[in-house]
Formats: structure tokens, C-alpha cells, sequence
């Protein structure tokens, strides 16, 4: 241990008081928020489901989630490391101080250059987060202001290396750093992720099921979480980097008071008298910046000055003077070295645009849209033949292809052999008139992650298409005509949700056999189908049950009654409800009243419940909240609609839609291409 011997100077003495209180305040905030922050994105990651992680992309998830759980650590270690050398220097403990082993950097760089060194090693990485939030980022809003914090932290910084007193330049520095680096690595992540959150939290829980709201939250997931190597390693190294940034400067604080507290180095000297009744005081002659003899430190000046220009530069004209998307480009984004339109969420709707033909390939040219393609939503097309494979291959971030109500009859697969892309995560078709699995959908991309089929009239699955479909996750096979499913299905071992909803399945022993060997397994939704009893070996702990409208008349003595009451195990609309009237049944009554007719989550399908309608004989009671009105003649053709409400013999289901009484169903269906 070096025992220090000289005395602390008045201006060091002043100017180490003055930084006190700014840097404790600074210090404590940014390990406290900091080991929050990565606390709790290292319970993301070990909460999350495989099928989250897959559709956010998740970097080496195993690793990563405790990676950013000792990151958390780290700053909680620093934070109380630096209030015990606080409290032992207030309390005189300490009486000798020891300064520590000098930096290994200081027989190589001067302490300026030191500050250079690592406020460059900062900007490169801050500089690589400004280029990935503008990559994933919907709204430039917030692309555009983190570039212009990251070239403020370059215009601002560099002149305090100049600073007259070592003191000064050396906490103004790193006060600095650590001041970008809270907003840069915490509080721009945090306010991207509450104002998502809040969104479905406050304003409207049915934007869950939204397939827009879910493309921008997605997008913001793959900014927050880690998706890359080179992002891993800049975000550790921003971490460490800021832990290292706090701890030099609040090192000089607590020395100083240590120094000043010590009696064998003894107080400062008074200050010195000038002129009668006058003495000197610190002055702000510290602050002073001086660049003669100090070329390197201006080169340095010059080179980040040019660096937070240029990073200013390419924010303005990726979002201010890109090239205009069409307007069937919904969502787009702004990166950076690419002025052409950067859309992510193509939707078409043939009926309102007044799309004639068989195709859509007009719609997805990438010189016209870009390659950034995120999800294609195509809603009441004419499409017997699906889309070429061929054109979607120029989209390397493709997430997902939805279509809604497009008379799908087949979808071949692609003559020259070529596959789905390989980002492909989701698929749904929804409204077909398929009556076979298509070709198409024999081979899926090894990330698909949601396949959703509903809407058709398929009666059964080969065992070899089943067996290609192992990497679902969350599985939807509704409103068909399927009696039995293979036994394949049993080998899903990254299944999450599984949907057989509106079929005609008498038995399910493949499940009841292996559900337990399923282990991520958390949905099973059986509802509207012939099951005429409740499968006890599907029922377990970890699994939600869904056996709505089946013609289940009795329940096993042997079911404890809490799965019921928890709703654990759901059997609305089945005769055991009607004739118990248990208060945990609930009737099967959707009054909705989030979102347009047309929206992916709400097709008049889902809520014309045909095991309800066909077997039981009673039709399903639609409601249609009133606000919707304003966008029905732009989603229906509200004449149509007229006349479906007209009285007919054949009243399959009543729905109140901006006081039209829909009395035909099965009239409607069809014209939805349901």
C-alpha cells in the first residue's frame, strides 16, 4: 500500500467538492436503473417461451440471458463498492489511503488520451445501436433522436479534454460519458418499450391480436433483445465500458476527501492574502480550455466533429429524404446508406382497391417496395394459386405472409425447386377453398415458428406433411373438416399452442398418450368439435384446456372440480353447462367491440361457431360494437349486407351491425370466401 504524502491544492480541493454532488447523483441513478434494466431482460429471456425467442430472433439465448444477468451484477457491485468507500471515508475509518496500482494504460497513453481512447471505443458502439435502431424502428421519431444524441455526445465532449485543470477535464469527461451513455444505453430502451407496453396496456388490450400493432413490437423486440454476435459484443463492451467510466470518476472524489480527512497529510493551506482583506478563490480559470502544444488532442477534436456530422448527415437523409413508399405500404422504416422506400408491412386488399386478376405480384416488386419486406397481408384476392415462392425470395427479413379470404384452391411448389425464405416465421391462410394439404406447404422453412390454417374443407393430413411441420411452435388447424390427426404430431417437442378448434374429432389418443412428453406445451383448443367426453389424460397442471361447445353431458368424478373453477379446463356451450348452470361456465356470447369486421383477429368465422350451429341447432349471437360503423363501407359492401339482413326461411345467426340484422350466415360466409 502507497501512503500518499502530499497536500491536495485549494483548486483541487474546490473543484473536487464542486463535482461531488452531480456525481454520486449521476453514478447512483445509472447503476441503479442499469442493474434494473438487464435484471429484468434476463427474466425476459428466462420466462420467455421458445417460440418468443425464435420470433425475436434471440441470439444464442442460452448464453445471453445470463450474460445480461451478470451485467445487472456488475452494477449492482459497483453500486455498493462505491457507497462503502463513501461511508468509510465519512466516517473516518479509513485514515490511510490506499490509491491502488497505477492504470497498465499509463506507461503507454497520458491520461487525456486515456479519456480519448475510451470515449471513441463508446461513440463506435452508440454508433452502431443509432444504425440498428433505425433498421428496426417503425416510428423515425425516435431513430432520428438517438443520432442526434450519439452526435451531440461527438460535437459535445471532446472540447473538455482541453480543460485548463486535470480535475476538470477529467470529471467534466467522464461526466459527460456517463451522461450520453444513461440516455444512450438505458432510458432510449426503456421509453421504446413502455411506450409499446402502455399501447396495449392502457389504451387497448385487443391490439394484441393486431397484426400491425404485433409487426411493430416485433421490431422493437429485435432492437432490445440481442440478435447478433457484433451486438452482443457492443453491448457488453458498453457496459463495461460505463462501469469503468463511473468508477474513475468517482475514485477522485472519495481520494480526495480521504486526503483532506487524513492527518498525515493534513489540510490544505489557507489561501493566500493578496491585498488587504482580500483572498484568493478558485476560480472558473479551470474551465479554460487551452489548445496550443496538444496537435493529437486536435486531431481528435477535428476526427469527431467529422464522425457526429456525418452519423447527423445519414439520420437527416434517411428520414427526411427517402423516396415515398406506395400507399399499400403501411409501416416503413429509414436505414441508413439507403434512400429507397424500406417497407415492412405490405397490405393488399383486392376488394377495396378493385384488383382484378390472379395475382399480386405487382404489389411485391422489391424495386418499388424495397427488400426490407417484414410481413405481407394480403385480404380478399382472387388467388387459386397462392403466391410464387420465387417472389418472395428477394426479402431477407420476411417474418411473415397472411392470407386472409383469397380463395386459395392450390399453392404448388416452386418448379425450379426454390424453398420459402428462410426468415419465414409465420404462415397463416385463413378463408380457402382448399380441400388438400397444397404442395406448397409439404416443406417449411426450418424458423417457422406460427402456422395457422383455417377455413376449408380438408378432411384429412398425410402423416409425411405432419412430419415437416416439426418446428411449430404454435400450431392452428380450425374451422376444417379433419376427423383424426396424425400421431406425428406427438413428436412437436417445440409446440407451445396447439388449435384444432370446428373440426370433427371424436378422440384424440395420440395426445393423451404424449401430452406429457411435450414439455413446452402450454394450449390445447379443442372447442366446437364431436368429443363427447372430457380426456382426462390431456389433463395436466401446465396446460389450459379448451372443450367449448362440444357434447360433453357429463364430467369424470375423478376431475377435481378446481381445474373447472380456475378455468384450467373451459366447457362453455356444452349440454354439462346448460344443465348445471355452474358459475364457471360462461355463455358462449361475443359481443366484440375492438376492431373492424376484416381485422386478422376478428373474421366472422371464428365467431360463427359451426359445431354450435350444426349440431346443437343454435346459432351463434354475433355483436358488433356501433363504433365500427364508420369503417364498414370501406371493409363490407354494406348493400350485401342489406340484403343478407333481409328475412329468410334459414336463420342460422343474429348480429347487430350498424343496425343491420344479419340473419343469413351461411349467405355471408360465402361471400367472404370463408
Amino acid at each position: 500500500m502507497r501512503k500518499v504524502s502530499r497536500r491536495v491544492s485549494a483548486t483541487t480541493a474546490w473543484l473536487t467538492a464542486l463535482f461531488r454532488f452531480p456525481t454520486f447523483t449521476l453514478a447512483t441513478t445509472r447503476h441503479v436503473i442499469s442493474t434494473l434494466y438487464y435484471g429484468t431482460i434476463c427474466a425476459m429471456y428466462h420466462w420467455a417461451t421458445p417460440k418468443d425467442l425464435r420470433s425475436f430472433q434471440a441470439f444464442a439465448p442460452a448464453y445471453v440471458g445470463p450474460i445480461m444477468g451478470a451485467l445487472a451484477a456488475m452494477h449492482a457491485y459497483e453500486l455498493a463498492r462505491m457507497y462503502r468507500r463513501a461511508y468509510c471515508v465519512a466516517s473516518s475509518v479509513r485514515r490511510r489511503v490506499s490509491v491502488g496500482p497505477p492504470s497498465p494504460l499509463n506507461g503507454y497513453l497520458t491520461p487525456a488520451a486515456q479519456l480519448g481512447v475510451f470515449h471513441s471505443i463508446d461513440v463506435v458502439c452508440q454508433s452502431y445501436q443509432a444504425y440498428r435502431m433505425s433498421y428496426y424502428l417503425v416510428d423515425r421519431r425516435y431513430a432520428i433522436t438517438f443520432a442526434t444524441v450519439v452526435s451531440a455526445y461527438c460535437f459535445i465532449t471532446p472540447w473538455f479534454l482541453f480543460a485548463k485543470h486535470a480535475v476538470a477535464r477529467r470529471s467534466l469527461v467522464l461526466l459527460l460519458n456517463n451522461c450520453f451513455g444513461f440516455v444512450l444505453n438505458s432510458v432510449f430502451p426503456i421509453a421504446v418499450f413502455m411506450f409499446q407496453a402502455l399501447q396495449l396496456v392502457i389504451l387497448d388490450r385487443k391490439l394484441q391480436n393486431d397484426d400491425k400493432f404485433v409487426t411493430v413490437s416485433l421490431l422493437v423486440g429485435r432492437y432490445l433483445m440481442v440478435t447478433s454476435p457484433t451486438d452482443l459484443i457492443s453491448k457488453i463492451v458498453m457496459q463495461c465500458s460505463s462501469c469503468v467510466s463511473i468508477r474513475r470518476l468517482v475514485q477522485p472524489v472519495t481520494r480526495y476527501q480521504s486526503l483532506a480527512n487524513d492527518p498525515a497529510v493534513g489540510p490544505s493551506p489557507p489561501p493566500v492574502a493578496v491585498h488587504a482583506g482580500t483572498t484568493t478563490k478558485p476560480s472558473f480559470d479551470s474551465f479554460h480550455l487551452q489548445f496550443r502544444q496538444r496537435r493529437s488532442l486536435v486531431v481528435f477534436l477535428c476526427l469527431n466533429l467529422i464522425w457526429g456530422a456525418a452519423m447527423m448527415a445519414c439520420a437527416a437523409a434517411a428520414t427526411f429524404f427517402r423516396s415515398e413508399c406506395p400507399d399499400y405500404c403501411v409501416l416503413d422504416t429509414s436505414p441508413w446508406f439507403d434512400l429507397t422506400c424500406s417497407c415492412v408491412y405490405v397490405e393488399v386488399n383486392c376488394a377495396i382497391r378493385g384488383i382484378p386478376g390472379a395475382t399480386i405480384d405487382e404489389f411485391i416488386e422489391p424495386t418499388t417496395i424495397g427488400t426490407s419486406l417484414f410481413a405481407l397481408d394480403v385480404r380478399r384476392c382472387d388467388l387459386p394459386h397462392g403466391i410464387p415462392i420465387a417472389a418472395l425470395q428477394p426479402f431477407h427479413s420476411l417474418f411473415g405472409v397472411f392470407l386472409y379470404m383469397t380463395n386459395l384452391s392450390v399453392w404448388p411448389a416452386d418448379p425450379t425447386g426454390l424453398s420459402w425464405p428462410p426468415t419465414l416465421a409465420a404462415l397463416h391462410v385463413r378463408g380457402s377453398r382448399l380441400h388438400e394439404i397444397p404442395d406448397a406447404f409439404s416443406v417449411l422453412p426450418p424458423q417457422i415458428v406460427y402456422f395457422r390454417l383455417e377455413g376449408g374443407n380438408i378432411s384429412t393430413i398425410p402423416e409425411a406433411v405432419f412430419q415437416a411441420w416439426t418446428n411449430v411452435s404454435s400450431l392452428s388447424l380450425s374451422n376444417l373438416q379433419l376427423t383424426r390427426l396424425p400421431v406425428s404430431i406427438s413428436t412437436f417437442h417445440e409446440l407451445v399452442s396447439l388449435e384444432i378448434r370446428g373440426n370433427w374429432v371424436t378422440t384424440v389418443p395420440w395426445v393423451a398418450r404424449d401430452v406429457a412428453n411435450l414439455p413446452m406445451l402450454q394450449s390445447i383448443d379443442l372447442s366446437a368439435n364431436a368429443l363427447d367426453h372430457v380426456p382426462l389424460d390431456l389433463v395436466h397442471p401446465n396446460v389450459r384446456l379448451e372443450l367449448s361447445s362440444n357434447p360433453i353431458a357429463a364430467v369424470p368424478t375423478t376431475l377435481s372440480v378446481q381445474y373447472l373453477v380456475t378455468r384450467q379446463i373451459i366447457l362453455d356451450d356444452t349440454p354439462f353447462c346448460a344443465s348445471t348452470g355452474a358459475t364457471y361456465c360462461s355463455p358462449k356470447y361475443v359481443h366484440y367491440t375492438g376492431v373492424s369486421i376484416l381485422t386478422p383477429s376478428s373474421y366472422l368465422y371464428q365467431f360463427l361457431d359451426r359445431g354450435a350451429q350444426g349440431r346443437a341447432g343454435q346459432g351463434a349471437n354475433v355483436g358488433f360494437h356501433r363504433r365500427n360503423c364508420a369503417s364498414i363501407p370501406a371493409e363490407l359492401d354494406r348493400d350485401f349486407l342489406l340484403s343478407v339482413a333481409a328475412p329468410t326461411k334459414h336463420v342460422a345467426c343474429r348480429g347487430l351491425v350498424c343496425g343491420v340484422v344479419i340473419r343469413n350466415c351461411d349467405q355471408l360466409v360465402r361471400h367472404f370466401s370463408l
